[in-house]
């Protein structure tokens, strides 16, 4: 348990959860130096028994450099925003989603990040794309947002992935 998680400053950066409980009572920055060429990464898996990920405000990937969440299994419960943002100019920083449940309560905005998700649960309220880059929900994805709002970009669809709830394409 912490208070606020940051990397990578001043070298590439890997956090990988294989079980275990991990506690942040505000924020997660994923990539947030933005003077040097680094690269972050959280891996949320159950390789070693249960993974139970708690963020008490925002969970935010590749805000200045490039950053990766990747979740394979687990509960993540964010009780503010994902933000998900570009972060570097050679690769776009993205959110993986293969397994397992990410419950954001506060909503997901895509600014200019990707999106990417062939297993398991996404459960928000709200999600936002406003990324080029844009959104892949694929196989077996179970997508739960009231609404998503999709400004930018391409939103791929196909498998058995499901998408509940309301989808708002503006003209």
């Amino acid at each position: 348990s912490t208070n606020h998680l940051s990397f990578a400053w001043n070298g590439d950066a890997y956090f990988t959860q294989t079980g275990g409980t991990v506690t942040i009572a505000t924020d997660i920055n994923i990539g947030c130096q933005g003077t040097h060429p680094m690269q972050a990464w959280y891996k949320l898996s159950e390789a070693d028994g249960p993974a139970v990920l708690s963020v008490g405000e925002e969970l935010r990937v590749g805000v200045q450099t490039y950053g990766k969440y990747e979740q394979s299994a687990g509960t993540a419960t964010v009780y503010g925003e994902l933000g998900i943002w570009q972060g570097s100019t050679t690769s776009t920083s993205a959110v993986y989603l293969s397994g397992g449940l990410l419950d954001v309560r506060g909503g997901a905005r895509n600014y200019s990040g990707y999106y990417s998700q062939n297993g398991g649960i996404l459960s928000t309220q709200t999600f936002t794309n406003d990324s080029t880059a844009g959104v892949y929900i694929s196989s077996t994805a179970d997508f739960r947002s009231n609404t998503l709002t999709h400004n930018a970009g391409t939103l791929w669809l196909f498998g058995l992935a499901q998408l509940r709830g309301r989808l708002a394409i503006p003209p």
